[in-house]
């Protein structure tokens, strides 16, 4: 089975040696904390490619996309689905070079590279600003080009902006309301 791209000392880029002087258990709480965030990627991922009506990410087209960011081979199919179970088929924890683990962040779009999955400060950092872009992903052209115009403003101006919109959403919401008449009825019901 193929685990991944094999380096010079013929270790595959899943089954390094353990990291001098840790625990099995701390070896195994590495390995799926690992496995969790890239799982939440590969999620959120899934999530916005459902969205847009395309296909999932699959642990072959995930390593597909890594291999043509690097333009060489650098992960296989079989690394990426290894790493998202956190075990090895032995059942051993997954134990990846930082270098496999830098490019599976940037495969990700992560700059922080392996940091992502080695420091919870980052981690929750760079979670934080996907959940911020994927939150604009639901915005309409209009908006975002409102965004974008507004972004220019001082702080003074954005708050009139922001209680424009405010009052705007207010009025659309009473309009609605109206339309539709008492009890939510349309009010072009036949008597």
């Amino acid at each position: 089975m193929d685990n991944g791209a094999n380096g010079a000392n013929g270790n595959s880029d899943a089954d390094e040696t353990q990291v001098a002087g840790e625990t099995d258990v701390a070896a195994a709480e590495r390995s799926r904390m690992i496995a969790a965030k890239l799982a939440r990627l590969v999620e959120r991922e899934t999530r916005e490619a459902a969205r847009r009506g395309g296909p999932a990410p699959s642990p072959r087209s995930i390593a597909d996309r890594i291999c043509a960011l690097a333009g060489r081979k650098v992960i296989s199919k079989d690394t990426v689905r290894i790493l998202l179970t956190g075990r090895k088929p032995t059942g051993e924890p997954t134990n990846p070079t930082v270098d496999t683990l830098d490019w599976l962040a940037k495969g990700f779009g992560i700059k922080s590279g392996a940091a992502y999955f080695l420091d919870d400060a980052i981690t929750e950092r760079v979670d934080a600003q996907l959940d911020q872009v994927s939150s604009l992903g639901t915005l309409t052209r209009e908006g975002v080009t409102l965004a974008m115009r507004a972004s220019g403003l001082s702080a003074d101006h954005m708050t009139v902006v922001d209680a424009l919109v405010t009052r705007l959403q207010e009025i659309e919401a009473g309009a609605r309301d109206r339309v539709r008449g008492p009890e939510g009825s349309s009010g072009s019901e036949a008597e």
